[in-house]
């Protein structure tokens, strides 16, 4: 009876291979018909030719898109594994580290109490305090509004940027130069770049 339960699942990569068998063979007798050769000095002649050559590309190019699908997907989800166990293996380090800090820290204010030295050396490592610069959170609109009554030498101008769209309209391309009423602009370099080529 188990041997008749699996007979579906045979028939059905039965028929899957001679499919590919079928495909491969109308492929085989397209190539023959169309003189096709794959060596390096083969040239396109005929429509026919050409179109055997894109259905190729495309299958080649849809099989490229599913290995980089795959990749994607797979090291997404093994990315989010990874992260999972950096998060957890971090985690059951931090509270000894902060215990281990909160009492070095301690020992080192009552170590330095006394003395004009910020720093204190062991054998492991060192104990180091330094000063931090004070943190200062803008309100923009606010801060503007009262430089302008009260303080504007803190108000810095903007300084003037090129509109390169509307200078790229108005002049014209010629001989690898921007022109602009007779005359070539300076600053601008123009490297004429080939058509691209896509299959598709």
């Amino acid at each position: 009876m188990e041997n008749l339960a699996l007979q579906p699942v045979e028939l059905e990569t039965h028929e899957e291979d001679m499919l590919a068998s079928l495909l491969e063979f109308i492929d085989e007798q397209e190539v023959v018909e169309l003189e096709i050769t794959p060596d390096d000095n083969f040239t396109i002649t005929s429509r026919g030719q050409a179109d055997y050559l894109i259905r190729q590309y495309m299958k080649l190019q849809a099989e490229v898109d599913d290995i980089e699908e795959t990749c994607k997907r797979e090291s997404e989800r093994y990315l989010a594994k990874i992260e999972a166990w950096r998060q957890s293996e971090l985690r059951k380090r931090e509270a000894p580290m902060a215990w281990f800090a909160a009492r070095l820290k301690a020992y080192a204010e009552q170590e330095l109490a006394d003395s004009k030295r910020k720093s204190l050396s062991l054998p492991s490592g060192a104990l180091k305090f330094s000063k931090r610069q004070s943190s200062y959170d803008y309100d923009e609109d606010v801060l503007k509004a009262f430089l302008e009554q009260s303080a504007p030498e803190f108000l810095k101008e903007q300084p003037k940027k090129i509109d390169k769209m509307a200078l790229k309209k108005a002049g014209e391309e010629v001989n690898g130069q921007l022109m602009y009423n007779g005359k070539a602009i300076p600053g601008i370099k123009i490297e004429r770049l080939p058509d691209n080529f896509k299959i598709g």
